[in-house]
This record gives C-alpha cells, sequence and structure tokens, in this order.
C-alpha cells in the first residue's frame, strides 16, 4: 500500500471520529467541544450546529499517528497473506483498502463542506493549550473516550 493511500485513510479516520476523546468543559463560560485523536484537532462552533473548526498541527500529528498504526497493520496483514498464499483473501484485502479510500473520500468531502470559514486564532488553523486557556476562563475541562 502506498504511504499517501496510509496517510490519506488515515486523515479519513480522524475526521470521522471513529475513535475520538470528547472534551466537555464545565464552568461559568459557555466553551464548544473539543475532540482529540489522541491530540486535540476540531472544536464545534458556538454560533452553528453544523460548522467546525480544525486545528492544522492537531490533524497532522493526529493523521501521523494514525498513518504509523496502518502502516503496521499493513505490514502485519501483508505478511500474512504471503504465508497462507491464497489469492480470493488477497483480494478480500485489496477491496478492503478500497473501501477505506472510498470511505476516507466521502468524509473528507463532508467535514471540508462543514468547516467554518476564515484563518485566524478563533477559526480554523488555531493552536492552543486547552488547559491553560480553561483555567484562564475559569472552566474545568474532561476528556471521555467514545467510540
Amino acid at each position: 500500500m502506498n504511504y499517501f493511500i496510509i496517510f490519506y485513510v488515515a486523515l479519513g479516520i480522524v475526521l470521522s471520529s471513529v475513535v475520538t476523546i470528547e472534551y466537555d468543559c464545565i464552568g461559568s463560560e459557555r466553551f464548544p467541544k473539543y475532540y482529540g485523536s489522541p491530540f486535540i484537532y476540531k472544536q464545534d462552533s458556538l454560533a452553528s450546529s453544523l460548522e467546525c473548526f480544525y486545528s492544522i498541527s492537531g490533524l497532522a500529528l493526529n493523521s501521523l499517528i494514525w498513518s504509523f498504526m496502518l502502516f503496521f497493520i499493513h505490514k502485519m496483514c501483508s505478511k500474512l497473506l504471503a504465508t497462507l498464499n491464497q489469492p480470493i483473501i488477497y483480494k478480500a484485502y485489496k477491496a478492503i483498502i478500497v473501501f477505506l479510500i472510498f470511505l476516507s473520500t466521502v468524509v473528507i468531502y463532508f467535514s471540508f463542506e462543514l468547516t467554518g470559514s476564515g484563518f485566524d486564532k478563533n477559526s480554523n488553523y488555531w493552536y492552543f493549550d486547552l488547559n491553560q486557556e480553561a483555567r484562564d476562563w475559569g472552566m474545568q475541562c474532561e476528556g471521555t473516550i467514545k467510540i
């Protein structure tokens, strides 16, 4: 499997929020929900329920982590397929890869459509320390793993 395909599928996995850490902040102010996989990469908009803002650094780091995991899974599956030497299993594995590419394309497209506009610190491409931001506003943020 090509490295670009691995990274593309990893980006789809991150954006799909299949496995994510959801951060809810409790306190006197209204804070958006934050999502991490394991790094925070997405926040909900307070203005619209369908709009999201993405952190480019969080997306890149999470995609790299998932890429490494997918790379090692691919290597293990390739070794297993080489020892089994069954063409039908090999074709099924390739079909799963094509299906993952299709799903990643759909997820990336819809994520792009729901992306909020703007490219400043409070819109897309933001980066910050959530714990420090929560302390500054007197908030307490807790993360829960969602699958």
